[in-house]
């Protein structure tokens, strides 16, 4: 019984350990994109601060687990 208590909780923390990896994928995802989408010669100096404020709590939220 104890045994399979055990693979239930390792199994627990590994599917926690995928969760958090599979967030930190999307907001990867999401970084790469956006670098992707700029021209080669684009610095991001005509983004707005609101827009990079938007991006950084989108970022921030896809890795706490929120919902975007």
């Amino acid at each position: 019984m104890t045994e399979d208590s055990n693979k239930q909780t390792e199994l627990k923390l590994l599917e926690e350990k995928i969760l958090v990896l599979a967030k930190k994928l999307a907001a990867l995802d999401l970084r790469r994109a956006e670098l992707l989408s700029k021209t080669p010669g684009d610095t991001g100096s005509r983004k707005s601060p609101r827009a990079m404020l938007k991006r950084k709590t989108r970022e921030r939220l896809i890795l706490t687990g929120k919902s975007v």
